[in-house]
């Protein structure tokens, strides 16, 4: 973390996001992704779930609804129908029955009436003559004899 110039008696500490090793003249920058170690002797990988842009002193934390592999430079958003897992380090699909778009933080259950696959964005109604399973991950097919409009809840 510090390093001496040339012909100087003294060495001198290296600027906030750069390291140096021990026989170097000078002090360089850690790339985008890491951040120097505690004795600023060598550039370390952010985890995932955090960033750092070039020069960072510190690896940050991804916001809500936001992720990212290790050595990242910056965080990104999960695609609709999955959610960041516990670490913020991948996207896990939403279940049947289940939706999110980009930026949930958390899956949500189908209005009543509407149905969604699995890693879904949105949930649909069900066509005519239908309605949602109790799980809402598909519809059921009213009995001979009832009938459901389309996005009902029950058949008659």
């Amino acid at each position: 973390g510090t390093f001496a110039a040339a012909g100087s008696v003294a060495c001198q500490g290296c600027l906030v996001g750069h390291v140096s090793d021990a026989a170097s003249g000078s002090c360089s920058i850690c790339p985008e992704g890491s951040v120097p170690d505690n004795a600023q002797a060598v550039c370390e990988a952010c985890p995932a779930g955090t960033f750092a842009s070039s020069g960072s002193a510190a690896c940050t934390p991804c916001g809500p609804g936001l992720i990212s592999s290790g050595s990242s430079a910056s965080c990104s958003l999960c695609n609709g129908g999955s959610v960041p897992n516990a670490d913020a380090s991948a996207c896990e699909p939403c279940p049947s029955g289940h939706f999110a778009q980009p930026s949930d933080v958390l899956c949500q259950a189908c209005p009543s009436g509407r149905f969604a696959h699995g890693a879904s964005s949105q949930c649909d109604a069900c066509p005519e003559g239908s309605i949602p399973s109790p799980s809402r991950d598909g519809c059921v097919t009213c009995d001979a004899g009832t009938f459901a409009a389309a996005g009902s809840v029950v058949c008659e």
